[in-house]
């Protein structure tokens, strides 16, 4: 049986994967516990930014959480998160 993960349950495992930060907690907090589906979808600036990411946490973490797929998208674009806000289709998890 596959198990499923809230979104919650996937921030969690990706923060301490990465070392955990001082903020985790507060902000897992504060994060609602919709449906994770295991997939989140990740975004930073791209380029060896970016790749430095995946080889420090993004590959580790979904070798030890195989159930979970991290997808990438670049580069952070504001205009972009505010027109998901907006419409209310936000697909940006971290």
């Amino acid at each position: 049986m596959a198990s499923t993960y809230s979104r919650r349950q996937i921030l969690q495992r990706a923060m301490l994967a990465s070392g955990g930060l001082a903020f985790g907690g507060s902000l897992l907090s504060a994060c609602g516990s919709g449906g994770g589906g295991g997939q989140v979808t990740f975004t930073s600036y791209g380029g060896s930014y970016q790749k430095a990411q995946e080889k420090a946490w993004i590959k580790p973490f979904m070798k030890a959480n195989p159930d979970i797929e991290v997808i990438q998208d670049s580069p952070t674009d504001y205009a972009k998160l505010e027109a998901m806000m907006r419409s209310g289709n936000v697909t940006w998890d971290l």
